[in-house]
């Protein structure tokens, strides 16, 4: 829920998992991002069944605004605008893959973006025109794949496309603790 607050995000929103392409979902059984992105809308939606109708019951205040006085020295402010809560839903049909691309672990930043280029479309029938699309994927690494779904859905006339990941893998850090660790391994062996 902070993270949806964080964004600003409002209104209809289309929740998006990165597509696998249909060959490897069926070898792996499921895809990840679709997983993590139902979990997530699981856990929005119960949050938002516990927090809804805090302050009904008071019929001098109108939907959308906080039940309580604000009194300043220019007068007593009966009721403060609330942020309005995004509609979210699942629409992990909206974009598919088109080919299945050479697995992202080797490639540079470079070789990335050009394996995925091409690699996903809009589903034939569906249409993000003007809408808010908030795109779900397990881990970024170089955003190669963000950006190329986000492309896609942009030319297609997503109005925003947002990117949420569960992890951030960082390379540069994970080869210095490769070198620390070949280090202490050669002073290990000095020893």
């Amino acid at each position: 829920m902070r993270a949806i607050d964080m964004l600003g995000l409002s209104g209809d929103v289309a929740m998006v998992a990165v597509p696998l392409y249909p060959t490897k979902q069926r070898q792996r059984g499921y895809n990840q991002a679709v997983l993590l992105a139902d979990a997530a809308l699981n856990a929005f939606k119960t949050c938002q069944k516990t927090t809804k109708g805090i302050g009904e019951g008071r019929e001098s205040i109108p939907q959308g605004l906080k039940p309580h006085s604000l009194s300043t020295l220019y007068g007593t402010a009966e009721a403060v605008p609330l942020q309005s809560t995004p509609s979210l839903h699942a629409e992990h049909t909206l974009l598919r893959r088109l080919r299945d691309t050479e697995s992202q672990f080797t490639l540079s930043a470079r070789s990335r973006r050009a394996n995925l280029r091409g690699a996903f479309a809009v589903e034939a029938g569906k249409s993000p025109i003007g809408r808010t699309v908030l795109l779900v994927d397990d881990i970024y690494t170089t955003g190669a794949t963000a950006r190329e779904c986000a492309r896609v859905l942009r030319r297609a006339g997503a109005a925003r496309v947002f990117v949420a990941t569960l992890a951030r893998a960082q390379a540069e850090r994970v080869e210095f603790w490769d070198a620390e660790a070949q280090c202490n391994a050669s002073q290990n062996r000095r020893v």
